[in-house]
């Protein structure tokens, strides 16, 4: 029987979404002050 030495590494990590907002929502061209808000909004909900 023939066996295979493999080591590996699992990483247990939490899943907070991927979604696209905000950032498919705002311009950073014309938009970047409320596409800053929003994503620092988006990450003291989530964090």
């Amino acid at each position: 029987m023939y066996r295979l030495k493999i080591e590996f590494t699992l990483f247990c990590l939490g899943y907070n979404g991927a979604g696209p907002y905000p950032h498919t929502y705002y311009s950073p061209e014309t938009q970047g002050e409320i596409l800053i808000d929003k994503s620092n909004a988006k990450k003291k909900a989530f964090f």
